[in-house]
């Protein structure tokens, strides 16, 4: 049988976990975090936060946590404090590029496109090539354009939209809104995702990986 957790006493106003050392911190913080991933890749979003929040009371300067607990945030559909989670893990380590595929991520889902544009950028400003930030960009990019057109009164029948960009337009419910994206934009996400549950599972980022087998759904 596993030894039990151990929890400090907490006071108010006070460091929750004072009374533990360093070492043991990152042990519980870490443990917690492990327990969030399998959570997030599970789907069971409401317990991968809770976990990422107690990683968070253990290590509250650690900004991986706090990536983490921003993407389990807005999968569970809370962008507010998707948004916040990010800025703190930037605030955090201002270079670690997936900080800004947070923040980029949140801003797109508040259809903040020239924000979630900026974000992308600067995430590739610090990793260029990083396939998780440039499938990010091009999607925030389309959806931008999109709505540019729409807003300066372009008028597209249907199948003018679906033949945009010489690319066919696949169109899907996502959270009860209707969205449209390219067959490469669809890819894009698949493979962030596939990226997403690996690192999560793995517990380390991946910097590289080769994908072989064709999928047919």
């Amino acid at each position: 049988m596993a030894p039990p957790r151990r929890r400090a006493n907490k006071k108010a106003g006070s460091d929750s976990y004072a009374n533990l050392s360093a070492d043991e911190r990152k042990q519980q913080g870490g443990d917690a975090k492990t327990r969030g991933n399998a959570a997030y890749s599970s789907g069971d979003f409401a317990t991968a936060i809770k976990e990422f929040t107690t990683a968070i009371a253990y290590e509250p300067h650690n900004h991986a946590y706090f990536s983490n607990r921003s993407a389990a945030y807005l999968n569970n559909g809370n962008a507010a404090a998707a948004l916040q989670d990010a800025n703190k893990c930037i605030e955090i380590d201002a270079k670690w590029s997936k900080g800004y595929a947070r923040l980029g991520a949140a801003y797109y889902y508040v259809k903040s496109y020239e924000k979630a544009i900026s974000a992308y950028t600067k995430g590739l400003s610090l990793e260029k090539g990083n396939k998780q930030l440039q499938a990010g960009l091009t999607q925030a990019q389309a959806a931008l354009q999109v709505l540019e057109e729409e807003q300066s009164g372009v008028d597209m029948d249907d199948a003018t939209r679906k033949l945009k960009r010489d690319k066919p337009l696949i169109e899907v419910s996502f959270r009860g809104e209707a969205k449209s994206f390219t067959p490469e934009e669809i890819s894009s996400m698949v493979l962030t995702r596939m990226k997403e549950t690996a690192e999560n599972y793995l517990g380390q980022e991946i910097k590289q990986a080769v994908v072989t087998v064709p999928a047919y759904f």
